[in-house]
């Protein structure tokens, strides 16, 4: 839904879902790292994981 919400220029919308679904993915995902980029593509921001875990 994200990737669709950016091609309709709804970034913030799918800024909020890419964070949602990293918040979900494990740190250890394959997957995960795409996710960062679209989030970040779309104007957000990555926190780091391991900062999260202190």
């Amino acid at each position: 839904r994200g990737d669709a919400l950016v091609a309709q220029d709804k970034r913030e919308e799918a800024r909020d879902l890419y964070a949602q679904s990293l918040a979900k993915l494990d740190v250890a995902a394959p997957q995960r790292r795409l996710l960062e980029i679209k989030l970040m593509d779309a104007g957000g921001t990555v926190a780091d994981p391991a900062a999260e875990k202190i």
